[in-house]
């Protein structure tokens, strides 16, 4: 005998009254929204695009799509091997941060017998998230961002756009460009 699921009637909404916490929802956003800023800005100079052209080109890509063109640049630099991989790490916890603030941010927001709730999938329901949870998201990826900008301005993706031939000037397998 199959057991049948109880319907839980939710309200979807967004809990105004929880202005503290939309508020860090909202910070958790815009850094969100620089740390893909940043990632296109590396393509930018790994590509050796203006950045008018490179958010043109890059706005509204999938991110996964933009950090594995960041890292196929880095891998036709000539960088150590140990510094590409360094590189590597910062666009993997790009990705990992990226799929905790998704986590947080994609999923339904209501009501239930008048309490606020939140789900992934209508089958668990959980409290509303935690302050802190959301401020130290925000500032993990703060902290991300302003490392790979660093390495964009001044580090190792920066070394690595010089020693990058543009695809363009590549030599085709057959020994033409």
């Amino acid at each position: 005998m199959a057991m049948s699921r109880k319907k839980v009637a939710m309200t979807l909404g967004i809990p105004e009254e929880h202005n503290l916490m939309l508020l860090q929802l909202g910070r958790l956003v815009v850094a969100h929204g620089n740390l893909e800023m940043v990632q296109i800005m590396c393509l930018k100079i790994l590509e050796k695009l203006e950045p008018d052209e490179a958010v043109k080109k890059y706005r509204g890509t999938q991110a996964s799509k933009i950090r594995k063109k960041i890292c196929n640049c880095i891998d036709t630099s000539s960088l150590a091997a140990n510094d590409k991989e360094e590189i590597d790490k910062l666009i993997s916890k790009a990705r990992d941060l990226s799929d905790q603030r998704n986590s947080l941010l994609h999923r339904f927001w209501g009501t239930i017998d008048g309490k606020w709730l939140t789900s992934p999938d209508e089958a668990k329901w959980e409290p509303l998230p935690n302050h802190a949870v959301i401020e130290d998201l925000t500032e993990r990826i703060q902290a991300l961002t302003k490392k790979i900008n660093y390495s964009r301005m001044e580090g190792k993706i920066l070394q690595a756009s010089k020693s990058i031939i543009p695809s363009s000037h590549r030599a085709s397998p057959s020994g033409k460009a």
